[in-house]
């Protein structure tokens, strides 16, 4: 849940966003350098569920929502007591209202000490 405040330099204020996030993976059984393959999909939604308002408001509240699904591959792999966490997920943007259409391209790399 996002809950926004006016930006006293525009005297605009954004309205209150829900979002959630998913990823459903399985990691498969054989290893590959030394670490495992996972492979999924996953998912979001965000919806604002109040209005823009304030001076900068002047088209309305422009209450946007958004809904994406697509795939996604992790690598996990142990290097000495260390563990390295790689996801690439890309996330194509299937429904989309008050808002630029696209694509989400994510890469993370963690590592666990």
């Amino acid at each position: 849940m996002d809950f926004n405040t006016e930006n006293p330099d525009t005297s605009y204020t954004t309205g209150d966003i829900f979002h959630i996030d998913f990823t459903l993976a399985q990691h498969l059984p054989m290893p590959l350098l030394g670490g495992y393959v996972g492979v999924g999909a996953n998912g979001f939604w965000y919806k604002q569920f109040t209005g823009d308002t304030g001076a900068g408001a002047a088209l309305g509240g422009f209450l946007a929502e958004q809904i994406g699904v697509g795939p996604v591959v992790s690598y996990i792999r142990k290097i000495g007591k260390t563990e390295l966490a790689i996801d690439v997920k890309w996330l194509p943007q299937l429904d989309v209202q008050n808002m630029m259409k696209g694509n989400y391209v994510w890469a993370k790399v963690a590592l666990v000490f």
